[in-house]
Formats: C-alpha cells, structure tokens, sequence
C-alpha cells in the first residue's frame, strides 16, 4: 500500500506557446482525509506494509499520517516514511523514516558538516519521531542507520555510478518489501541498498530485477 500526495508539474515551450500545469496547495478539508484514512482501513488487510511518500503537496496532512500510522501498527504493519518538510512529528511511530542528509539537517535545524553533525540531528528527529527508526541516506557516503538498538552504517555498494535518479525510491520500496516479508531491520536495510547500489548503475529512472537483485547477493 502506497500512499502518496506526488503532483507533476510539466511545462512545454513550443516556439511561442506556453503550456503549463499550475499547482495550488490548499489544506486537506476534514471529511476528505476521512474519506482517505476510510479506504485506508478498507485497503489495508490486503497489504504486507504501507508506505508514505510525503512531497507536501496537501494529501499527507498531520491527521492522514498518524492516522495512517496508528492503523498500521494496530494491524502489524510496518510503515516506512519517504518524508518531506520540517515537522517530523507528524511521522512519530512509523517504523523506519528514510531522509537524505540534506533534508534531516534542515529538519533539526543542523548545519551538516561532521559526523557530530550527522549524530546530532539523529538526536533531534528521534526525539520527535519516538520509537521510529532513522535510515538517513548520504549519497557517495551510504546511509546510516539509527534505531533503538544503535547505530548501523551501510556502505555505498555501487560499482558505477550513472545516474542517482529514483534511487531514494528503490531504498523505501524494497526497504518496504523486505519489511513486509518479515526481514529484521537491519537485513532489510541492507537489501535496500544493494538495490539502490544496482540502479544508479543504470541510466534514467530504472528499477532493480528480483534477478538482477538475486545476481549481486550471490556475486558481491
């Protein structure tokens, strides 16, 4: 289950003509995020784990997220959060929260230059998120892992870089699958950036193969 608030924003310049699609951001009303976390409970039987991808476009409303949240952990699901914005207490009791470094500095108002930096604001986003997990990716540097039982780094596994689009994506959908068959966290984790290792090796927006993925576990 994916829940996602993604608008696309295309403009086209032909010679002189402008074609442009404009975006308003309004607050969700109150009976439409019911009617959202509605057929959320509805849907959710059918999913092994939920997944929220916040772009602050007016969907994922503070309400909707925790909403979203309490349902899942209710049902024994695991949520992983691809978040956006300041405020990560709207996301507080998810399972794992997976921000770049860039995004969690500016979230905990963290200048990030150091290692200290990076520690200190783990330290501020847990303090808001609770029992959440934060999987924080650094690019060329991997991503690191704060979880109530420490911290767990997992080195960049690309051979050749080409192209970072859609990484962050791969890391939340199989981070999503792998959690959802019932791998431990740190298991998951680490599948996930195998996965990312595989597609930023390709050129454009790519996805990973359950053979190509199944390939590189065996062919480190």
């Amino acid at each position: 289950m994916v829940v996602a608030d993604e608008l696309d924003c295309v403009g086209v310049w032909l010679g002189a003509l402008s074609v442009e699609d404009v975006e308003e951001l309004e607050t969700v009303l109150v009976a439409v995020e019911a009617e959202l976390l509605a057929w959320m409970r509805r849907r959710l039987p059918e999913a092994d784990a939920v997944v929220i991808s916040d772009y602050r476009k007016g969907v994922v409303s503070p309400a909707v997220a925790q909403g979203i949240i309490e349902a899942a952990a209710a049902a024994g699901k695991p949520v992983v959060v691809d978040p956006k914005g300041l405020d990560y207490a709207n996301y507080r009791g998810a399972t794992v929260i997976t921000p770049n470094a860039h995004d969690a500095a500016q979230a905990a108002n963290v200048h990030m230059e150091s290692e200290d930096d990076l520690l200190e604001a783990a330290r501020r986003l847990s303090e808001l998120c609770g029992d959440a997990a934060l999987l924080i990716t650094r690019g060329a540097a991997g991503m690191t892992l704060f979880a109530s039982n420490g911290r767990v780094e997992v080195p960049a596994e690309a051979r050749a870089v080409y192209d970072v689009t859609g990484a962050g994506d791969t890391v939340v959908a199989v981070l999503a699958v792998a959690l959802g068959r019932g791998l431990p966290l740190a298991d998951a984790v680490g599948l996930a950036n195998t996965a990312a290792g595989i597609v930023v090796g390709k050129v454009g927006t790519s996805t990973v193969t359950l053979e190509e993925l199944g390939n590189r576990l065996e062919d480190p």
